[in-house]
């Protein structure tokens, strides 16, 4: 008879009783476990060490957060993806007036699909710490913010937002360099011929664009 090294019970014959044996079998594939868990966590931290310059953690110091803390603030990226989004929506808006596009639709599209692509890239990107596709999004902004800035300081003579609406012409007119018959006339318009509102309007005149020029038509001879 013999005693168990662990447990110290009376066994026929062996080092250990079978309770003993079967739960240091237990213990030994739950070290197991442990240990590839641990293996793997090491893999991990020693590739975000590796691809990560500007937050590299090392594998020694490297925990299950260390990726989170590297991220930038979420409620100043949320802040930064608006403010771009928006303005990237308002580029956008100005390149389909650039191009001439004139369907309401598209032009919904278009401001819709820019406004949410905006805003998600940009907070992804400065969340993240991708710095040159941030640069990218804000360059794309940077007409948008720029018209933006001008229509609250009221600059409207300069806005492009302005230019937004295709007129036709009901009757033949002159086009004229000021709102009064007293101003000069640039060229005499025709019935059916396409002109585009700037927007602005005095005392029953509208601002519209020609051929390239820039004149005046009584508002009655417009037809939108």
């Amino acid at each position: 008879m013999a005693n168990c090294s662990r447990c110290g019970c009376y066994i026929s014959s062996g080092d250990m009783c079978s309770d003993c044996d079967n739960n240091t079998a237990l213990t030994r594939v739950f070290t197991s476990a442990v240990n590839d868990v641990n293996r793997r966590t090491y893999e991990n931290a020693s590739r975000y060490s590796s691809s990560d310059d500007e937050g590299s953690y090392s594998s020694s110091s490297y925990s299950g957060g260390a990726y989170y803390e590297d991220q930038r603030n979420g409620f100043v990226s949320f802040i930064f993806a608006v403010v771009i989004g928006f303005s990237i929506c308002i580029s956008a808006f100005l390149a389909c007036i650039k191009l001439g596009i004139d369907s309401t639709l598209i032009r919904t599209l278009v401001i819709l699909i820019s406004l949410f692509a905006g805003i998600i890239i940009t907070f992804k990107a400065w969340r993240n710490k991708k710095n040159i596709l941030f640069i990218i999004m804000l360059a794309l902004a940077i007409p948008g913010i720029i018209v933006a800035v001008n229509e609250i300081k009221g600059n409207k003579s300069g806005s492009l937002l302005s230019v937004s609406t295709s007129a036709v012409i009901t009757s033949g007119c002159n086009f004229r360099s000021g709102p009064s018959t007293n101003d000069a006339v640039i060229r005499a318009l025709s019935q059916g011929d396409k002109v585009t509102l700037t927007g602005e309007v005095s005392s029953g005149w509208s601002q519209v664009s020609h051929n390239g020029d820039t004149g005046w038509v009584s508002t009655e001879f417009l037809r939108k």
